[in-house]
């Protein structure tokens, strides 16, 4: 689980897990909107149908939404609270990874903000206040793994907040395409409201935005450290999941290359490689591993295939020589 607070936010940022804390790369928009021209103009006999959510009430506040591969009913979560903050969600009985946001007000009288999102769901918060006016934007970006017994339908759930605190969701719109590596669709969710309770602000308007995109599934990922010269100095090899938090770079590593094999849905291997390298700027700060505190660090994100229907998003820490 990821929780993030932020005031007056006009910064955009993503996350993915409790350690995650800032992404620090943003994915092409044009390359998504070309990819839903594609499914919509060339797949012949697919369906994209979009059914209406049922079980919410005008009173209900919107404060999030959930990806799924199956139709959900009226769920309510058992929920953990931070003081007015949530701290996690647990909806039982269903296989699915959500986001939501909390407010509440400072003692300054400026609103705070909080996220909090299933550990591994790629997503990014946005906050504006305008004047009197809030817009929250919660934007999920949702990978597709084909997988036996699991239908090519894809579900944005909304998450609503009852007067009395009380949170569940419901079922939402969906789409039916095979989604193939690099094709994406995706919708929306938004809903203005009026708030109560914080004086600097008199609406909110919710939008809860998703983008289902192919993928294929993660075999295994290498790790090459290598120096200046473009030389390997040392490799790694781990199993999708199995990556462990942090890694310390080799003496004289200049810059690291993570090379994931994949497997597609027809049963042919894949080869993607990122490259890693030290902005000048972020540290490591995090209490498990206090002796790495204040080092040069970089936040890398690899892929796991552990969520049922889903590719997630693994964060690494990779620490730097002096």
């Amino acid at each position: 689980m990821y929780r993030m607070d932020r005031k007056k936010e006009k910064k955009t940022t993503r996350c993915i897990s409790r350690t995650a804390g800032t992404f620090i790369k943003n994915r092409c928009k044009k390359r998504i909107l070309c990819a839903c021209v594609l499914l919509l103009s060339m797949m012949a006999g697919c369906s994209l149908a979009a059914e209406e959510g049922s079980g919410a009430q005008s009173k209900d506040q919107l404060i999030g939404g959930m990806i799924t591969r199956e139709y959900v009913e009226k769920t309510y979560a058992q929920s953990e609270w931070d003081g007015e903050r949530i701290e996690s969600l647990t909806f039982d009985g269903i296989d699915g990874y959500y986001v939501v946001y909390s407010i509440y007000e400072a003692e300054n009288g400026q609103p705070v903000f909080s996220t909090a999102a299933s550990e591994g769901l790629d997503c990014m918060p946005h906050y504006k206040t305008v004047n009197q006016s809030q817009s929250v934007e919660l934007t999920i970006n949702a990978y597709v793994l084909p997988e036996e017994g699991l239908e090519n339908t894809y579900y944005l759930n909304p998450i609503y907040m009852t007067n009395d605190g009380k949170i569940y969701t419901s079922a939402g719109n969906s789409a039916s395409a095979p989604l193939e590596n690099g094709v994406s669709t995706g919708w929306n969710i938004n809903e203005v409201e009026k708030i109560k309770g914080i004086s600097s602000i008199s609406e909110i308007d919710v939008n809860v935005a998703v983008t289902f995109s192919g993928a294929s599934e993660p075999v295994k990922i290498q790790v090459l450290h290598m120096d200046k010269e473009y030389q390997q100095i040392k490799a790694e090899e781990f199993l999708p999941g199995q990556m462990p938090k942090v890694i310390e770079a080799e003496a004289g590593t200049e810059y690291m290359v993570f090379v994931t094999e994949q497997k597609t849905a027809s049963g042919e291997t894949m080869v993607n490689r990122d490259v890693c390298s030290w902005d000048g700027e972020t540290t490591y700060s995090d209490e498990e591993f206090p002796d790495k505190t204040g080092k040069n660090a970089s936040l890398h994100f690899t892929d796991c295939s552990e969520g049922k229907g889903f590719l997630l998003k693994q964060p690494l820490w990779v620490i730097w020589g002096e």
